[in-house]
């Protein structure tokens, strides 16, 4: 009988024994943290197989969460009580006994979820600061858990380390509050004023700006002039107490300082927007900014920008690609100009591939474009052509409808009507309406024995026509009246015509 020696986890919390065809995995101390799937893994050279387990464990409640909350009154809170429980637990809230919520706490409510209880609590007054109690119920076994509801206080003093005055400007260094009074600080206030004067001057700064480098700038002061500073904390409680006043003298008025630059590569990979933030102007405008860049490797600078001095960034684009720049930018004064700030960064590799998430039409070239406009705008024309000629008989495809089709168009036979040229088809009645005589019916008496005397495009012969030319002229005559002959008389010569006529 094969038997395999015992293997154990280093605290020795699971042992896994092997003896022949049966392995056992014993767990030792079981807490409820060892609740979840086992997988129990046979191989040997043909193969292997997997099977898997779970393991239930049951539990007495276990609650978490932080003991001590801080609020202010009329600042709703909520109170969280972590449960953790199988089966399920039941959970319940007191304050002095007294199960919540109850008609003497309407300030009160609470809301359950599958693993935690909140108690959302708006205070009103001091009586509604103090001990909550979170009890949490199983058929295992129960467990309490007690929370304070502390009234918040307003932050104590920053503490003012140093000040480095300049011409117009100075940053104040500061430590934050000892105490926060329970609750995150949101502002510090900053005031200061010149010494002799009354009034004090102020701004707000962002807690997380501020307290990021531990320095404020106050703006706005006047060269060689001696002022005090001093500090407040505020959280949602209200403003702390102010520091002491720390006094300081500004400096004369010289060239300004240099700005920080920070820069922002463009989506494209070779370009950048460099932001300038302003620092002290030396206690006169700046009139403006010049900036100047080039390729580390390249020997010649790019051409100087001017800026206004409003400016707040300059746009650097079409840089060469995967190449390292430098870029120096001066303000001026009318005191002169500063020293140059320094800012270097690498442009991207040039892209092989058109990104993803790019325009349809950032991969299509010059022609590919060119060609497509020219498409949309021929069939723009034969819409329009199409148009002209079922609308207004006119157009390119009229005029080919015309001379290669044999077609006059869908206007011409209303044309023919007003001329006069044809009155019916030949499936029709061939009677005209009204009898006129043509050119071949009109005989001498008519005339007055006269005959036609030949012009100039009358054939001196006539040629002798066919059968078949014949029966077409014939038919030609039957469907197409010849022009009348319209002819006006004195009423004299109109009788003596009629008379030769009855003779």
């Amino acid at each position: 009988m094969l038997s395999l020696p015992s293997r154990q986890t280093l605290d020795g919390h699971m042992v896994v024994r092997s003896h022949a065809r049966v392995s056992s995995l014993t767990l030792k101390s079981i807490q409820y943290t060892d609740a979840g799937e086992y997988i129990c893994t046979a191989s040997n050279t043909i193969g292997q197989d997997s099977q898997s387990m779970y393991l239930e464990v049951q539990y007495a409640p276990k609650l978490q969460g932080p003991v001590a909350v801080y609020t202010w009154e009329g600042n709703q809170v909520n109170i969280t009580c972590e449960v953790f429980a199988y089966p399920s637990a039941t959970i319940s809230w007191f304050r002095d006994g007294q199960l919540l919520p109850s008609s003497n706490y309407s300030n009160i409510k609470i809301y359950n979820t599958p693993s935690a209880s909140y108690l959302e609590v708006t205070p009103d007054s001091e009586n509604d600061f103090g001990n909550y109690n979170c009890t949490a119920v199983n058929r295992i076994g129960q467990e309490s858990l007690e929370f304070i509801l502390v009234q918040a206080d307003t932050p104590s003093s920053p503490s003012i380390d140093q000040v480095e005055p300049y011409s117009s400007t100075a940053q104040v260094q500061f430590d934050e509050p000892e105490a926060t009074g329970g609750v995150p600080i949101l502002k510090y206030k900053a005031e200061w004023r010149a010494v002799g004067e009354e009034v004090w001057h102020f701004k707000w700064y962002d807690a997380k700006e501020a307290s990021m480098e531990g320095i404020v700038t106050i703006m706005g002061l006047k060269p060689e002039t001696t002022y005090a500073v001093r500090l407040a904390a505020l959280n949602g409680k209200g403003l702390g107490e102010i520091s002491a006043a720390s006094e300081f003298k500004t400096q004369p008025v010289r060239e300004p300082n240099a700005p920080k630059l920070e820069g922002q590569m463009g989506e494209d990979g070779n370009s950048i927007k460099v932001n300038l933030i302003k620092q002290d102007d030396g206690g006169s405008p700046i009139r403006h900014y010049l900036v100047k860049y080039r390729a580390k490797l390249s020997s010649e600078w790019k051409p100087e920008i001017r800026l206004p001095s409003g400016s707040d960034h300059v746009m650097l684009k079409s840089l060469d690609w995967n190449a390292e720049y430098e870029v120096y930018v001066v303000a001026e004064n009318q005191q002169g100009k500063s020293k140059a700030a320094h800012f270097v960064f690498r442009t991207s590799a040039q892209p092989t591939a058109i990104p993803a998430n790019g325009s349809p039409t950032a991969g299509l070239g010059t022609g590919a474009i060119v060609g497509i406009l020219i498409v949309i705008f021929v069939l723009l024309l034969v819409v329009v052509d199409i148009t002209c000629y079922f609308l207004n008989k006119c157009g390119l495809l009229m005029c080919i409808a015309v001379n290669l089709c044999g077609k006059a168009g869908p206007g011409a036979k209303g044309k023919d009507m007003e001329e006069g040229k044809a009155a019916f088809s030949k499936d029709e009645s061939k009677e005209p309406i009204v009898e006129v005589r043509t050119e071949e019916e009109r005989t001498p008496n008519h005339d007055g024995g006269k005959h036609t005397e030949p012009n100039e495009t009358t054939p001196l012969t006539e040629p002798e026509k066919g059968p078949a030319e014949a029966k077409s002229e014939c038919q030609e005559t039957e469907t197409k009246p010849a022009p009348a002959e319209v002819k006006t008389v004195p009423n004299d010569a109109t009788q003596t015509k009629e008379n030769e006529s009855k003779a």
